[in-house]
């Protein structure tokens, strides 16, 4: 069969769906942070990651979300540093309990060359339990298994689906047009590997993971996305990262097994929900998350991950295909270049199963 190359971005958006806060729509629900509490009529200038703070000389270094730039930020005794409290009350704190990893929001007046007049502080660990409710739902909304019948007639399979505590659990999908079909090698390495699959590749006893939409009892799915070769996502906790080995320590989150993922640095993405200067105007009901490279030195421990890989029946291994992680939101998009503001769903607000 003649091999079809897909884009990284198409591949994600087929495995990740659509995750929460992934909706952006123009609502100003008192729940949502807005920067107009901070400083009426003004945003995010700046959006990224802290790399190194000094407080002493009034600057800090931000790894920025729209160019991955190191750029040096200064601030002065009149510059305000806040968070949210879990009662989504913004607050002020001391510029010494900002760490390297925290996700910053800098806000200038006027002049961006001048001292930041406000920054915003979302913590690595708040962002961490943000990353763990959103690729939660992964889990929700997706199935790997082995096929144990199918009829071609209607499109519909049953799977022996591995639920998170180990059981075998049948599934009934329905894999009518319109679904994709994907098919990765034993020689699969990255994302772009893919090949186009059909409905003919499917037979009893192949391992399928699959992607769609579950019923609410979860006995059934309706699939958007099958994908043959024994690869699959599972969602885990990054436990330790070795660049030189190319390898990351995860613990799954449902079952807490500790699986060591080996993948290329090419491999390693990151999902921010936002950039600042590049929302368009139809924002409003539309996915605006963005696909970025990481390297290895951008993940932390105890970060919250989502892993495409296959993992050896032999060993605690994973061949990984890639590894991404969600950047947190501060529950507001920047104004459009229609003017309009435009508000993430806090996925720390949703009820996840």
């Amino acid at each position: 069969m003649q091999r079809s190359f897909f884009r990284r971005a198409e591949i994600l958006c087929l495995l990740l769906g659509s995750l929460p806060g992934s909706q952006a729509t123009a609502q100003t629900a008192s729940s949502s942070l807005s920067l107009k509490e901070v400083s009426p009529g003004r945003y995010c200038s700046r959006v990224g990651i802290a790399t190194g703070t000094d407080v002493l000389n009034g600057s800090l270094l931000l790894k920025r979300d729209d160019n991955c730039r190191i750029e040096t930020i200064p601030f002065s005794a009149s510059t305000r540093f806040l968070t949210r409290s879990g009662a989504g009350i913004l607050q002020t704190i001391d510029p010494h309990a900002i760490n390297i990893g925290d996700r910053l929001c800098v806000q200038f007046e006027g002049n961006e060359t001048s001292a930041a007049s406000a920054i915003l502080v979302l913590s690595r660990t708040d962002m961490q339990q943000q990353q763990l409710h959103v690729l939660a739902t992964l889990h929700r909304d997706s199935a790997f298994g082995t096929i144990t019948k199918l009829d071609a007639a209607t499109r519909c399979i049953e799977v022996n689906r591995v639920s998170k505590d180990g059981s075998l659990h049948a599934l009934r999908v329905d894999a009518e047009e319109p679904v994709a079909i994907r098919r990765y090698g034993e020689d699969a390495i990255a994302l772009d590997d893919a090949e186009a699959g059909s409905w003919e590749e499917l037979s009893v006893g192949s391992k399928v993971y699959i992607r769609g939409q579950s019923s609410a009892d979860r006995t059934s799915m309706r699939a958007g996305l099958i994908v043959l070769g024994g690869f699959r996502t599972f969602v885990g906790r990054v436990r330790s990262i070795d660049a030189l080995t190319e390898t990351v320590e995860v613990a799954d989150v449902h079952s807490e097994k500790v699986l060591t993922v080996h993948v290329h640095p090419a491999g390693l993405f990151r999902i921010s929900p936002f950039q600042p200067k590049q929302v368009p105007e139809s924002a409003a009901g539309g996915n605006e998350w963005t696909l970025h490279s990481l390297n290895f030195g951008d993940l932390h421990q105890d970060d919250v991950v989502a892993v495409l890989g296959k993992v050896s029946e032999c060993a605690p291994q994973v061949q990984g295909l890639a590894v991404f992680e969600v950047y947190g939101s501060f529950d507001l998009v920047p104004r459009s270049p229609a003017g309009q503001t435009l508000w993430m769903l806090d996925p720390l607000n949703l009820d996840v199963r």
